[in-house]
C-alpha cells in the first residue's frame, strides 16, 4: 500500500506547535510537548508529535531516507502504464477511525484534481458535512493510492 500526499511546493508549509496549541476545526489541541506540521495550504498535510529530541530524531531519519542509496532508482517512462493503472481516493483519520474509500477507477489525473479540493481537508473543508465530520472523528484528509 502507498499514499500520496502532494501539494504545490510554493505554499508547502512546516510549522512547529507547542503543547496547547488549538487549530480551527481540530477537536483536540497539540498534546505532546511539540507538534510539527507539514503539508501544503490547500489541504493534504500531517503532524508528527513528541518531544523536541524525539522530532529532530524524526528528522534525521526522514532526511537519511531522502538522501537514500547512491543511486537513484529508475524512473519508469511516464507513457508505460499510466492509462491502465488506477486510483481510490481514502479520507484518513488523525485517529483511530478506519480509512474510507471515497471514490475508485480513477485515473491519476482524476485522483490528483480530487485532492486538490479544499473540501478534503479537516483543516480547510467548510460544507456542513464536513465540519460534523471533523466534530465527530477529529482531523482528516483525501489521499490517494493505487488499486
Amino acid at each position: 500500500m502507498s499514499l500520496h500526499i502532494e501539494w504545490d511546493d510554493s505554499k508547502a508549509e512546516v510549522e512547529l506547535y507547542a503543547k496547547g496549541y488549538e487549530f480551527e476545526g481540530y477537536d483536540e489541541p497539540v498534546t505532546h510537548d511539540f507538534g510539527l506540521l507539514i503539508g501544503g495550504a490547500g489541504g493534504g498535510a500531517f503532524m508528527v508529535e513528541g518531544t523536541r529530541e524525539q522530532l529532530l530524531a524524526f528528522l534525521d531519519r526522514a532526511r537519511r531516507a531522502v538522501e537514500g542509496p547512491a543511486e537513484e532508482p529508475e524512473v519508469e517512462d511516464e507513457d508505460d502504464d499510466d492509462d491502465e493503472r488506477l486510483y481510490e481516493t481514502v479520507r484518513f483519520y488523525a485517529e483511530s477511525h478506519p480509512q474510507e474509500v471515497v471514490d475508485t477507477d480513477l485515473t491519476l489525473a482524476e485522483a490528483q484534481a480530487a485532492c486538490e479540493d479544499p473540501e478534503t481537508s479537516s483543516r480547510t473543508a467548510t460544507s456542513d458535512e464536513a465540519v460534523e465530520r471533523t466534530r465527530t472523528y477529529g482531523a482528516w484528509f483525501v489521499g490517494y493510492r493505487e488499486q
